[in-house]
């Protein structure tokens, strides 16, 4: 990424800042920036319906089982 270790942190910290500020929200004590960021990008997706896919860098999982049978009283 081209950041430094203390360059990364302290744009972090920078925009957590900035975007708790925005949203009038004081994040959980001892949660590091960068996870609170992650979290607000996350809820704004899902709230949003926006999907990104994976880079193509990344290899597909491998297909799963297949379907799970219905759990007891759901059926």
């Amino acid at each position: 990424n081209g950041l430094t270790g203390s360059a990364r942190q302290s744009l972090g910290i920078n925009l957590a800042n900035a975007v708790a500020g925005d949203l009038r929200h004081d994040p959980p004590a001892g949660m590091p920036p960068e996870l609170f960021l992650v979290c607000v990008v996350a809820a704004f997706q899902r709230r949003h319906g926006v999907f990104v896919a994976p880079a193509p860098s990344v290899l597909p999982m491998p297909p799963g089982p297949g379907p799970m049978p219905p759990a007891p009283g759901w059926g």
